[in-house]
């Protein structure tokens, strides 16, 4: 039987693919820890597939190498300069099996597996150092691969904890501690501060134990005495400490005596390998290769240490001190992430200002997700038209189309300040309203309707809104609907514009109560559409406006609380 596999090609595997490895392995980390903040701030899916390619691969691709490595030095039948540069390459990939700070978790799951994490990693570290145990007594290198160890030992280490600290359990463990310290929001403070202390409540949010920040005493303004530009920077800070928390090792390395000995172990074993060794013998392209893990874990350390202390978290650290040199420094550089709106021309009537902060400094994506309804039905008659439709039936997967056919329509738009404000009123109208309707309630008094006029527009839309949601709707009826999911809006949708055009007093404010209704269904859809960790995992995917309005209604104390079902 012929080998399908040349002999060329199987020497060329055995003589290159521990240095292939190990290389694709160092250009797995630099990816993640470049990559991986974007993805917060982008909501791009290429990137967040290169991301999620590149987590999934990078703990595979240390630990094959350090096997590929372990194979070689058992198989030796005597020490060389080659295999005790492979034995110090070994502890490198613990380094990587460390993974950068960045990242520690893909998705909120993740962290539940710290556990296996654990055993995983000590396993690797065992190997390692079995390898560096059958390089003696003979080893040159032997500083330079203890360095190395200890550094891959701490990053180790750094992982299994923070993914430790966010797992669900411990997180909220954590939070009913912090909680249980009296918690003051200072009024005079700038948003970041505001915001870091505000932080400490939506800890409790985000675990479930109470709905709004109005369930939680804490001492400190209504958050209604804030702008709408300065909620937004506030929520904004809010969701990006809950993602560094959950999903990078800020928790850990926000102390900086882990990273100083990490990290000095890496310079001095590069020192002591550059001045103290003998390079004479050895191949000039494993030195390179071994020049190249020295520097990139160094330089991989310098980038991770800029980041992880020029963040959100690091300030939280430092915010009772407001007038330190270190505060002052971290404050300036975040105010560099403050939401910016540009001007864009429409082809309206007037510019309207969008929302433009640079995509490496943005702390979400910033954009409106919208469902083309039109587009979709178009998409459903070419469907019909070809008798596709007939095929995905007989395969059972009508459901499955349907869904990728209204993926496929969905658009992004960028966030405009006009919305956001009228948004941010809205709301909080609706927030001082609910106020003075409990006020009155509780002593006995009937509320009243302020704009009788507006209420019945608000009212006639409103039942259009709850037929939509609630789910009156006949079996028989749901189940045609089920099958053409794209007509259930363009009727809704026409309904409504019928019962308002049909009264003739509101034609001049029909747009008015339109948007009204509008901000209705958005805040009702972000309060009962989805659970509080699905929004807390929409985050990590560039986040989106629905999150931003559960967290402001959160503020404003609307939200519901959370039924024991």
């Amino acid at each position: 039987m012929v080998n399908p596999i040349p002999e060329s090609v199987k020497k060329t595997w055995d003589n290159w693919n521990i240095r292939g490895v190990i290389l694709f392995s160092l250009l797995l980390q630099t990816v993640l820890i470049l990559l991986a903040p974007l993805r917060k701030g982008m909501g791009y899916k290429l990137i967040i597939l290169l991301i999620w390619s590149a987590y999934l691969l990078a703990d595979s691709a240390a630990t094959f190498a350090i096997g590929l490595i372990a194979e070689r030095a058992t198989n030796s039948q005597t020490p060389t300069k080659s295999n005790e540069l492979l034995v110090l390459w070994a502890p490198f990939l613990l380094l990587h099996l460390g993974g950068p700070d960045t990242i520690t978790a893909f998705a909120l799951e993740d962290n539940e597996l710290w556990l296996r994490q654990l055993f995983g990693l000590i396993f690797q570290a065992g190997f390692t150092f079995y390898v560096f145990l059958l390089s003696l007594p003979g080893n040159k290198l032997f500083v330079p691969t203890i360095l190395v160890f200890i550094a891959g030992i701490i990053k180790c280490f750094e992982r299994t904890l923070a993914m430790y600290l966010a797992s669900g359990e411990k997180f909220r463990e954590s939070t009913i501690i912090e909680l249980a310290k009296d918690v003051k929001v200072n009024q005079g403070g700038d948003y970041l501060q505001v915001a870091c202390e505000y932080f400490q409540i939506f800890r409790g949010i985000v675990v479930d134990l109470f709905s709004n920040f109005t369930d939680f005493p804490f001492e400190g303004p209504s958050f209604g005495i804030f702008g709408p530009e300065d909620a937004l920077r506030i929520i904004e800070v809010e969701l990006n400490l809950v993602y560094e928390v959950l999903h990078t090792k800020i928790q850990v390395t926000h102390s900086v005596t882990l990273w100083f000995i990490c990290f000095g172990s890496l310079v001095a074993a590069l020192s002591v390998f550059y001045f103290q060794v003998e390079k004479h013998g050895l191949n000039d392209f494993d030195l390179g290769v071994t020049y190249t893990l020295f520097l990139g874990g160094i330089a991989l350390d310098i980038i991770a240490f800029f980041m992880g202390n020029f963040s959100e978290w690091t300030f939280a650290a430092f915010r009772n001190h407001p007038n330190s040199c270190i505060v002052r420094i971290i404050r300036r550089f975040l105010n560099f992430k403050n939401s910016r709106w540009q001007s864009s021309h429409t082809g309206g009537k007037h510019d309207v200002f969008v929302f433009a902060t640079p995509f490496l400094l943005r702390r979400w994506s910033g954009s409106v997700s919208g469902l083309s309804a039109i587009k979709a039905h178009q998409s459903k008659r070419i469907i019909k038209f070809l008798q596709i439709d007939k095929i995905i039936a007989c395969f059972g997967l009508a459901d499955f189309a349907n869904e990728i056919r209204i993926k496929t329509s969905l658009s992004q738009e960028p966030l405009t300040k006009e919305l956001w404000v009228f948004i941010f009123n809205e709301i909080k109208r609706k927030s001082k309203n609910g106020d003075e309707i409990r006020r009155k309630a509780e002593s006995g008094q009937d509320p009243e309707i302020n704009d009788p006029e507006e209420n019945v527009g608000l009212e006639t839309l409103r039942d259009e809104a709850k037929f939509c949601f609630q789910g009156k709707i006949s079996p028989a009826t749901r189940a045609k609907l089920n099958s053409s999911v794209n007509s259930m809006p363009l009727d809704q949708a026409k309904r409504m514009v019928d019962r308002l055009q049909s009264l003739d007093y509101l034609k001049d404010k029909k747009w008015e109560i339109v948007s009204k209704v509008w901000v209705e269904l958005m805040s009702y859809a972000a309060c009962h559409s989805r659970s509080t960790r699905t929004h807390v995992e929409q985050v990590s995917n560039g986040g989106e406006l629905f999150t931003f309005v559960w967290v402001l209604m959160a503020h404003f104390g609307l939200l519901e609380p959370k039924s024991e079902d």
